[in-house]
């Protein structure tokens, strides 16, 4: 699922995207707030893409969701 949602945010890009949102395009799930399942997947790319990197290309806009800058 990694790959499904680089592609997702890499289609929407600079676009701040609400968990909801990420969750039941890349995951066909409604999401509810009771999953950290996005935050997981977040996490495994940063550790991927974002490694030693300034800034950082996959930005969390606080209270809102996530944003891939480029």
């Amino acid at each position: 699922r990694e790959f499904a949602l680089l592609e997702f945010l890499m289609r929407h890009p600079n676009q701040v995207l609400t968990q909801a949102q990420i969750a039941e395009r890349v995951w066909d799930y409604n999401f509810e707030g009771t999953t950290n399942r996005v935050a997981v997947y977040i996490s495994y790319l940063r550790d991927k893409i974002d490694e030693g990197r300034s800034p950082k290309l996959i930005q969390t806009v606080y209270g809102v969701g996530y944003r891939l800058s480029g």
